[in-house]
């Protein structure tokens, strides 16, 4: 019963959330600092922007494919689900 008729109904608003959620947590900056460590080797794409930025110099060419490689899979995931996104907002503005 859940499955067939609230879900189906929830559906655009799941997607909606997921989405939002998704960029969150792709764009995250502290917690995989936090979590991995300075000195674990292990780096996520926006902490390898900040490594490519130092004090006094900036290697553009790696920033800028490295903010390229950020932004194309979530620009790729919400073209995917740009109609569940849009149906998602406002379904929770309309009800009925």
């Amino acid at each position: 019963m859940f499955w067939s008729a609230i879900f189906s109904l929830m559906r655009p608003t799941m997607a909606t959330m997921v989405v939002l959620n998704a960029f969150l947590v792709w764009h995250d900056f502290a917690d995989p600092r936090l979590i991995l460590g300075a000195g674990s080797g292990i780096y996520t794409v926006i902490i390898g922007i900040y490594a490519a930025v130092g004090r006094y110099t900036t290697d553009n060419a790696v920033v800028f494919l490295t903010l390229l490689l950020a932004t194309a899979p979530p620009l790729v995931v919400f073209m995917l689900l740009q109609r569940h996104v849009g149906s998602g907002l406002t379904t929770v503005e309309v009800k009925g």
